[in-house]
């Protein structure tokens, strides 16, 4: 596996070939029939995995430098919203899915593929002068919204509600949790196409430009709280702040399910 894995890093640069773009079998097919070396369908899975991996790594890599004394919150979430497959690492952002694969935002294509299942961007504060504000998305950010969170408060029911697919079917489960709305919501607008996709984008826009211009001043406020000790205060503020939040999101999340947003 050693020399396999030693061949796969140098090779693609060499020879061109998309590596990270095939799937565990067609390595271990290749593997096998240009260089002789049989390796086990785990072996080729780890090498797989790593070789994505380190694609999207680089990808990463590429944007935070194109962007480098200007990274915010707001170019980070960007950044995790990339479509680029990363064979150009240096390529301007790619907003469009099917740009690439393995894309920063990964979708499912089949087979032994993945998708995104959460992002986060942590906005810490260095100088003190406020709290830390924790970016989440839901599944495929491209298609959701960034809540800002708070450790210091309580975290909303419905963004820590999960559940497990059928193990026979497949089938979502049918629960109220964020995370499986914002699924059911991704898989709608890929299989509705561009028009679809592009509705349900500019549909969040708006609410994730308030949140981005609240949720400072709450992290302001919540220090200032907790700095004139009372915690319990500061606690509640953010408590009722994210509440507030994810029923906005949640809300949209079901017009847009139901298709009258």
């Amino acid at each position: 596996m050693a020399r396999a894995a030693a061949l796969l890093d140098t090779a693609p640069g060499a020879l061109g070939l998309p590596f990270a773009d095939w799937t565990a079998d067609r390595l271990r097919e290749y593997l096998v029939g240009h260089e002789g070396i049989a390796v086990s369908e785990e072996a080729a899975t780890a090498i797989n995995t790593e070789l994505r991996s380190a694609t999207r790594r680089a990808r990463s890599c590429a944007l935070l430098r194109q962007r480098s004394g200007a990274v915010d919150a707001r170019a980070m979430m960007a950044i995790l919203r990339d479509h680029s497959s990363g064979r150009t690492p240096e390529e301007p952002l790619q907003a469009e899915i099917g740009g690439g694969w393995p894309s920063i935002c990964m979708h499912t294509r089949g087979g032994d593929s993945g998708n995104t299942a959460a992002s986060l961007v942590a906005d810490l504060a260095a100088d003190g002068s406020r709290l830390p504000v924790y970016w989440c998305s839901f599944y495929s950010p491209c298609l959701g919204i960034f809540l800002p969170i708070f450790v210091e408060g309580e975290l909303p029911a419905a963004l820590s509600a999960g559940g497990a697919a059928s193990k026979t079917s497949g089938a979502a489960p049918k629960t109220s949790g964020a995370w499986w709305q914002f699924h059911r919501l991704s898989r709608l607008a890929r299989a509705g196409g561009a028009e679809r996709i592009r509705h349900v984008r500019e549909r969040w826009v708006a609410l994730e430009d308030e949140f981005l211009g609240s949720a400072y001043d709450m992290a302001r406020r919540g220090r200032e709280l907790q700095d004139a000790g009372r915690p319990d205060e500061a606690s509640r503020l953010l408590s009722d702040y994210m509440q507030r939040n994810a029923d906005l999101a949640l809300e949209l999340v079901a017009r847009m399910l139901r298709g009258t947003s």
